[in-house]
């Protein structure tokens, strides 16, 4: 007898006798008997067809890679095997490349070899195909129809609402219908928003939490609508969670908790607690200047805690030291305010003094290495150092100079900058002010005069910071 493995497949645990697992093993056993055929192994899955990575599956594939013996795999119908024309007829040519082949019980061997039966077993992956997209057609049009009822649909459901048996267009079927045991509960909590005016009071008071209260605000569900979405069809990017963009049935089919009058007054709340509670994205004012004791950035960042209060800090990105925001920017606006140089910055030759003095350092470290460099070549000329030792000094003296002429070069673009910069007392008495008198909607000026004074702003710690101007 010829050995050979089964796979069977549904998408279902309730699918029809053509489908059905017990049926399938019971034809394939009947065939292989009749056949020649002896089962070793069973191989099944509940899954869709069109998936590529069914559990089952997988394992029949490694199964037959360390089994090279077995060179026969049976299944019922080819739709069993794949319902998507390309992924089919891949596993078709991975399976012939095993040399095992595929045989169906009601279609005969599954071929991928180029020959006129390998083109019947392309078309019928492609009838599997067509037949998957009808019905998924036929269930979605039906969950569409059912979804202008209060029939239930699967899913999680609002916790004033539970399902019984019912009929809907002369179907026995479960129906939403209100949850005894929970209606007056959340229909006070509901009426609590309108009585305290305040969403998050009604939480606190119903020890309910915020966060979900209010997504239940806008709920069309609350007045007897019903909201449906397909994924791909309505709101493509959907993934998990509550639609922000969907469908509304076109009457009230679900038991309404609250009138239409205080729907409005709830849904009128929650716009103002939402513009009195959103958090304005703060602005982390010293970010561009920051520069850490390591040489690293300050990046602005925000963590929420527990009680949804933000707590804002700058971090380094490069040592992760970390400054609360608030408390940072006010030792720097103390220390900007409090600095003597801050009068003279008006002078042009005080400012661009400090980039001299490093261009000349700069420029004194260049001298060192070309004075290294000829020392060097000297020592090989005499005989004193060979050339391969002498090529690694060279190759790291070069990256060093390149690194110092980079840097010459941007003090010289800064020096050239400071010039065309025209820094007048009006402009350090309006940086005084508005550092004294912060104002969202004057940031950005503050900003840009920050810009026109400041170059860097070294923290070694709260208490120690370097303002370079």
């Amino acid at each position: 007898m010829i050995e050979a493995v089964k796979y069977t497949r549904v998408s279902t645990n309730q699918q029809d006798a053509r489908g059905s697992k017990d049926e399938q093993d019971k034809l394939i056993e009947l065939w292989a008997s009749k056949n020649n055929y002896k089962i070793i192994e069973t191989f099944s899955d509940t899954d869709h067809g069109d998936k590529e990575n069914r559990a089952d599956f997988n394992r029949l594939k490694h199964f037959l890679i360390l089994n090279t013996h077995i060179k026969h795999v049976i299944v019922l119908y080819s739709d069993r095997f794949s319902r998507d024309y390309k992924q089919g007829m891949r596993f078709l040519f991975d399976f012939d490349d095993l040399g095992v082949k595929v045989i169906s019980v009601n279609e005969g061997e599954l071929k991928a070899d180029g020959t006129v039966e390998s083109l019947i077993s392309s078309f019928r992956f492609s009838q599997n195909q067509e037949e998957k997209n009808k019905m998924v057609k036929k269930v979605t049009d039906n969950m569409f129809n059912y979804a202008e009822t209060n029939r239930y649909l699967g899913g999680s459901l609002s916790p004033w609402f539970t399902t019984d048996k019912g009929i809907v267009n002369g179907i026995k079927c479960k129906v939403v219908i209100p949850n005894n045991e929970t209606w007056d509960f959340y229909r006070k909590v509901f009426l609590d928003m309108i009585k305290y005016r305040s969403i998050k009071e009604s939480c606190r008071v119903n020890n309910l939490k915020y966060r979900t209260v209010i997504d239940w605000c806008l709920m069309p569900e609350l007045i007897g609508y019903r909201t449906y979405g397909k994924k791909g069809k309505v709101d493509k990017n959907h993934t998990k969670g509550r639609r922000k963009e969907y469908q509304i049935s076109s009457d009230r089919v679900y038991p309404a908790i609250l009138s239409d009058e205080e729907y409005e007054i709830i849904k009128e709340i929650r716009l103002k607690n939402k513009l009195k509670y959103m958090n304005i994205e703060r602005e982390y004012l010293y970010s561009t200047f920051l520069e850490c004791s390591c040489n690293g950035k300050f990046a602005g960042e925000k963590i929420k805690k527990y009680n949804d209060n933000v707590f804002h800090y700058y971090k380094c990105e490069k040592c992760g030291s970390r400054f609360n925001a608030d408390k940072l920017e006010n030792s720097i606006t103390e220390k900007i305010l409090s600095e003597p140089k801050l009068k003279m910055l008006n002078d042009y030759q005080f400012r661009i003094a400090d980039i001299i003095d490093e261009k000349i350092l700069l420029e004194k470290n260049l001298d060192e290495k070309l004075k290294a460099e000829a020392t060097i070549a000297s020592l090989i000329v005499k005989g004193f150092m060979s050339e391969e030792a002498a090529e690694k000094e060279l190759k790291e003296l070069n990256k060093i100079k390149d690194k110092i002429k980079k840097e010459i070069q941007q003090k010289e673009i800064l020096i050239t900058e400071e010039t065309k910069k025209e820094i007048t007392e009006d402009n350090i008495d309006t940086l005084k002010y508005l550092l004294r008198n912060i104002d969202f909607d004057l940031i950005e000026d503050l900003k840009e005069i920050l810009h026109l004074i400041i170059r860097k702003i070294k923290i070694h710690d709260i208490h120690n910071i370097d303002i370079i101007f």
